[in-house]
């Protein structure tokens, strides 16, 4: 049996129901998650980033069909224990790129945006830890000239059969300045990052712009992301 989820779910996030739907021998039907069902938390296999990186590489295996669809990841090395490839891989691309090449460091086991940095120099990749060190979108999605991304809230209750839940509701995090490649603007998080607990010290954006400050600084949910796409996007 192959089960899939659909955006259904109650108007309450800690409700005990939430909708998805099922796909089973051709035919669909609704299902709900039951208050007494018993969840494992296995969220650490996803929330670290060395633990997401090996797990997406081992679904990649399973088919070639696998290998396509979890083509979803940037290159990617976690230091020390693949330190010889990188440094390969990096002096590659800098004969090719030079000072244009850029990987963002990222700590294995924080979150936040605590130690996250951008990086075009080899000298500037140091760790004490566990670090990720992946290759820079440097041509993401853009909503008016700011970077982006999306919080979706999903329960996966069953992995054999996939059986994954999806909560309506999320919300968009937002830089809070217009993006660049400026490598005199590398090292501003404002820029490249888009953790609440970072841009919230941007304080001088949110006083010159009282219509962030109403929509909750660089966190909006998607209702209100789409009426702010309506009224212009963030900082407009």
């Amino acid at each position: 049996m192959e089960r899939v989820a659909s955006w259904a779910g109650s108007s309450q996030l800690l409700e005990p129901y939430v909708g998805v739907v099922q796909i089973a021998k051709g035919h669909v039907a609704t299902a709900r998650l039951a208050a007494s069902q018993p969840l494992h938390n296995g969220a650490k296999n996803v929330s670290r980033k060395d633990f997401l990186k090996r797990n997406i590489e081992r679904a990649q295996k399973f088919s070639g069909k696998a290998r396509q669809c979890f083509d979803i990841m940037p290159l990617t090395y976690i230091l020390p224990k693949e330190y010889v490839a990188f440094l390969e891989t990096f002096s590659d691309l800098e004969d090719k790129e030079g000072k244009m090449n850029y990987w963002i460091m990222k700590p294995a086991a924080k979150s936040r945006g605590r130690g996250i940095s951008v990086v075009n120099d080899i000298s500037q990749v140091s760790y004490g830890e566990p670090i990720v060190m992946q290759r820079y979108i440097k041509n993401p999605l853009l909503l008016n000239g700011y970077k982006f991304d999306m919080r979706i809230y999903v329960l996966v209750t069953s992995v054999n059969p996939l059986e994954i839940f999806i909560y309506k509701e999320g919300f968009g995090r937002f830089s809070t300045v217009p993006y660049t490649l400026d490598p005199t603007d590398k090292s501003n998080k404002y820029v490249h990052l888009t953790n609440v607990s970072i841009n919230k010290y941007n304080l001088k954006n949110y006083d010159c712009n009282q219509h962030d400050r109403i929509y909750g600084g660089s966190k909006v949910s998607l209702a209100g992301n789409s009426e702010e796409n309506v009224r212009g996007g963030p900082g407009h």
